[in-house]
């Protein structure tokens, strides 16, 4: 059996250091949504922007999206359809980092 180097090893620390800041990070992104939405609420009221550094405005982006299963369908049928759907098919893979308790630590 191989030792265990120093590289190999994954510390305590790091795992709980990970999860303080995954947890850290999420309760960020709530403020920052909260804030958002009471931002966007005031601007859509009527509310001004005090003078100064800063300055805030609605922003608004549209996408559409043509709908290309359904054009397909109509354009060549359904088995040619499932077939070229098969052919052309990609499956994407993602990784990340999943830190677990192992025991009521």
């Amino acid at each position: 059996m191989d030792t265990i180097t120093e590289q190999t090893v994954i510390t305590q620390d790091e795992l709980k250091a990970y999860e303080s800041l995954k947890r850290e990070v999420e309760a960020k992104k709530k403020t920052l949504e909260t804030r958002g939405k009471d931002l966007l609420s005031r601007l859509e009221s009527g509310a001004v922007v005090e003078p100064g550094s800063y300055g805030a405005k609605i922003k608004v982006t549209t996408r559409s999206n043509v709908a290309y299963k359904k054009l397909l369908l109509d354009v060549v049928g359904e088995p040619r359809m499932k077939a070229l759907v098969e052919e052309h098919k990609t499956v994407s893979e993602y990784k990340k980092v999943e830190v677990f308790k192992v025991n009521g630590d």
